[in-house]
């Protein structure tokens, strides 16, 4: 997850297999790398940086149950790199351009679930699988997959899907990013988290 380009070469490759099989030999751990991530700056972490492309395999290695539909994801499964908030939502609604396409608004999601969301809206979709899930009594289980989706909030609450709210769009990115960044140390990963003072991969599918 370190940031530069350079650090994912040939190179470095082949000293990481060094460290690995001198590990496996005598049971010394090389020093792992601290990264320095933050909330602040996932909300504009480009795609092209290579923390980027570590988040989004955390994701796909981490989420076994699609948002949508709550099939399972499994190794050879399909997935697009779904927005979560639609990009229409950049010219429709004015919302920040860099925020809709950052990693707090993307999600791995079985490609057919997100070729049958096309531009949908959390607000909208969220509730009809809330609504869904209270009538079948499945809500604990809902609840269980929007955790493992770092989606915030309980959908047992009636006004969850008012979270979603295209005003609350910068909301939920920073919701978002604090769960992301939780995540990531849930797994291992050494982050070194600073306070700012201001403020084939997954494909890349329009929604």
């Amino acid at each position: 997850m370190q940031a530069s380009r350079a650090q994912s070469s040939n190179y470095q490759v082949s000293q990481d297999f060094k460290d690995l099989l001198e590990y496996a030999r005598t049971g010394n751990q090389s020093e792992t790398p601290t990264v320095n991530l933050n909330a602040e700056k996932l909300l504009t972490l480009k795609p092209s940086d290579i923390r980027y492309k570590s988040l989004q395999n955390i994701f796909a290695i981490t989420l076994r149950q699609d948002l949508l539909s709550g099939n399972s994801i499994k190794d050879d499964s399909q997935l697009h790199d779904h927005h979560i908030f639609p990009k229409n939502a950049g010219k429709k609604h004015g919302l920040n351009k860099s925020m809709l396409d950052s990693i707090c608004n993307r999600l791995p999601m079985l490609a057919s679930s997100n070729e049958s969301l096309g531009e949908g809206y959390p607000q909208v979709y969220l509730k009809d699988i809330a609504d869904r899930a209270r009538n079948e009594g499945t809500l604990g289980d809902l609840k269980g997959r929007m955790r493992d989706c770092l989606i915030p909030g309980g959908p047992e609450d009636p006004e969850w899907p008012d979270r979603f709210s295209i005003d609350r769009f910068e909301e939920f990115c920073r919701q978002r990013a604090e769960l992301i960044i939780k995540r990531v140390g849930d797994i291992g990963c050494q982050l070194q988290t600073v306070t700012l003072s201001s403020s084939d991969e997954l494909e890349d599918e329009d929604d």
